[in-house]
């Protein structure tokens, strides 16, 4: 997504990779998996298809969805979203949005499957803290450091650091803006009483 930010890749070019990437990601994690999670998987992969598509996976084909399906699916959301809030997308605003979903799905997890099998969020291997944030961050310097120039990285990186500073100052306010309601209403509350 930094990427894209900085406009040094397209998100159109970008959200495919992503898609084949998290593929590949999968297929290694359920092949180092031992057998017992190996045959959970699959009978979850066969119920899931069962309900969602009526039919069972062929053994040795993939349960995954196709780039067109997956396309259809976030295009569809974001559609019943815009109409939700009386809005309509233009076909390039659209395309372009379906393109951001497709990318950031493809960095994110299942949080039911995150609570089922990382429960202790601080347990450590080697008593080094894991977490699937410090995992994506680090994946996301590897990614640069292989893409992009150091130079190019500092760019990024000071964009990054900008774009967080912001965040914090927007969750501030947006905090901020709360208490004061909180307050509003519980002084409405008391004049009520």
């Amino acid at each position: 997504l930094a990427l894209n930010e900085m406009g040094l890749v397209k998100v159109e070019d970008l959200a495919p990779l992503a898609y084949e990437a998290r593929i590949a990601a999968k297929n290694y994690a359920r092949s180092r998996c031992v057998w017992t999670g190996r045959v959970g998987v699959f009978l979850f992969d066969q119920y899931r298809s069962l309900r969602d598509k009526g039919r069972l996976v062929k053994p040795g084909t993939s349960s995954s969805m196709s780039w067109e399906e997956i396309w259809a699916k976030y295009e569809s959301q974001i559609i019943s979203e815009q109409r939700e809030r009386g809005k309509e997308l233009g076909e390039d605003a659209l395309m372009m949005q379906t393109y951001m979903r497709i990318l950031e799905k493809s960095c994110s997890t299942n949080q039911a499957v995150d609570n089922l099998f990382l429960k202790d969020e601080g347990a450590s291997i080697d008593g080094d803290d894991i977490s699937l944030a410090s995992i994506a961050s680090q994946l996301e310097k590897d990614v640069r450091a292989i893409l992009l120039s150091p130079k190019e990285i500092s760019k990024v990186e000071k964009t990054e650091k900008r774009l967080e500073k912001k965040q914090l100052k927007e969750r501030e306010k947006e905090e901020k803006m709360r208490r004061k309601a909180d307050r509003k209403e519980e002084k409405r509350k008391m004049n009520l009483r």
